[in-house]
Parts: C-alpha cells; sequence; structure tokens
C-alpha cells in the first residue's frame, strides 16, 4: 500500500516501527521497494525516533509525519515539521488510488 502511495506522491516516505522491548535490537534501516523502513533499536520508542529524525529532517526539508497521538502531533509541529493524522493519510492514500485507477482506465 506505501509503495503505490509513494509512487503515486512522489513524496520519500519513511516507516517507523516500534521495537522497544525487543531484547538485544539494534536499530535498522532496510529499503524496501521505494520506501524506507526503520525498526527502532531496544529501549528507542517510535516517537522518540520520529521526534528525532523529524527535527533533524527539517532544518533542510519539508517533512510531514502521519500520527493521531495528540502529544507527539505538538512535538512534531514544535521540531518544523508538518503533521497529519493517520485518517487524513487513509483517505490521501485512497485519493491516489482512485486518481492511479482513472489514470490506467483512461490509458486503455
Amino acid at each position: 500500500m506505501m509503495c503505490s502511495y509513494q509512487g503515486c506522491t512522489g513524496y520519500e516516505l519513511i516507516l517507523v516501527f516500534d521495537a522497544y522491548k525487543v531484547k538485544g535490537r539494534h536499530r535498522d534501516v532496510e529499503k524496501y521497494y521505494n520506501i524506507s523502513i526503520v525498526y527502532t533499536k531496544e529501549s528507542e520508542t517510535a516517537d522518540t525516533y520520529i521526534e528525532r529524525v523529524s527535527h533533524e529532517l527539517s532544518k533542510k526539508h519539508r517533512v510531514r509525519v502521519a500520527t493521531s497521538d495528540g502529544a507527539e502531533q505538538l512535538i512534531i509541529l514544535g521540531n518544523g515539521a508538518m503533521r497529519i493524522s493517520a485518517e487524513e493519510l487513509r483517505q490521501r492514500y485512497k485519493a491516489a488510488e482512485r486518481a492511479l485507477s482513472e489514470y490506467i482506465g483512461d490509458s486503455k
């Protein structure tokens, strides 16, 4: 789903998964087709990672974070990044999916 969304929007897309309680886990970043997937390290929450990286990236790039966590949204905004809710991301995905479907249907 997210690979398709990235292809439609052209945005760099990073998914972050929380491995806070996984013993011995080291941060792992892998490329999956056209997106990056981050698994946090042991004792590092996804929120902590997102807060730090959004602060760093927003100095030189436009950053948008999808989260429905109210406290996290405030921190993201304070870091200079934009935020959207998970529901808004779902709606944007659906719109991109419809646009792609219409484009493919029109090109036949």
